[in-house]
Formats: structure tokens, sequence, C-alpha cells
């Protein structure tokens, strides 16, 4: 597989806003646990006049859930939150990681040394596409290829 080839899911023929809701709610479905009541606090998005950020993701989560998972969704301005920041924090420091990795930034500066010390209080190496019980890093767009499904035909021929 070609980890260099990515995928931008802004490309698609619909508003930013959309793509936006869609992404967070794949995220909150990835993270949300069955039977599991949850509340989000989210980054406040523009959307156009009479479309509302919080109901569409919220709608979209408890979609795909089929349930209500999702019971409530706040937008927030992310500088007066104290939750938000911390997020900020930490995709800032998985996304630094990354840079380290395509060398477009430095494991010693400032950045680097948090996001190090970050990694090191969740149990980890890196933020390097890892799944912990505590850390789960996946990059959008990277996914293990579909076994190929064999014919009959090469199936017996196999077993022969």
């Amino acid at each position: 597989m070609d980890r260099a080839v990515t995928t931008d899911p802004f490309c698609a023929d619909e508003a930013p806003w959309l793509t936006h809701a869609r992404i967070t709610a794949k995220l909150l479905v990835g993270i949300i646990n069955r039977r599991e009541l949850a509340s989000a606090l989210i980054d406040q998005i523009s959307t156009p006049k009479g479309c509302a950020f919080d109901d569409t993701v919220r709608d979209m989560v408890n979609g795909r859930m089929k349930a209500t998972s999702l019971v409530t969704v706040a937008c927030v301005d992310s500088t007066s939150n104290d939750g938000v920041q911390l997020a900020d924090l930490v995709a800032g420091a998985v996304a630094h990681q990354r840079g380290q990795a395509n060398n477009t930034a430095s494991p010693t500066s400032h950045k680097g040394k948090i996001a190090a010390r970050l990694a090191a209080a969740y149990g980890v190496q890196s933020f390097q596409h890892v799944r912990t019980d505590r850390v789960n890093v996946a990059t959008h767009g990277l996914r293990a290829p579909k076994p190929r499904l064999r014919s009959v035909r090469e199936t017996s021929a196999r077993a022969s």
C-alpha cells in the first residue's frame, strides 16, 4: 500500500460544513459505546442560515448508531472552553508527530517536546496510527488492503 496517497474529504461535491459534520459524526460513532449515552462539546463551524451544525452532527451519529446515543451536542468557541482547548492540544501533538514522520517537524522543538511528553503520559511511544485502551489514533484514508476473494476454481486448484 502506498502511504503517500491520501484522500481529501473536502473534494466531494458537498458544502465544507457538511463534510466537517460527516467526519465529526464518524469520529463520535467510533468512540461511543453501544448502550452509552454521550454528550459532545464541539468547535463552532459556520453554517448557512437555517442549518444547525450541532443538530446535524447529533442526527448523523444517532442515525448511524440506530439509537439515541448522542443526547446533546453543543457548539462552543474553542478559545473560551478548557475541554476544547485540551482537545486542540492533543490534536496538535498528534499532528506534530505526524509531521515528524514526514520530516516536516522537529522532535526537539517546544511542540515536539510537548507531543513526546503527552505520548509518554498516555503510555505510547508515539501517536503514529496507534490503538490501545487509552489511545486510538487512525489515519483517514489509510485502510488495510481488502482480502482478495478466491474463485472456486482457484480454491479447488490449491486443494489438489
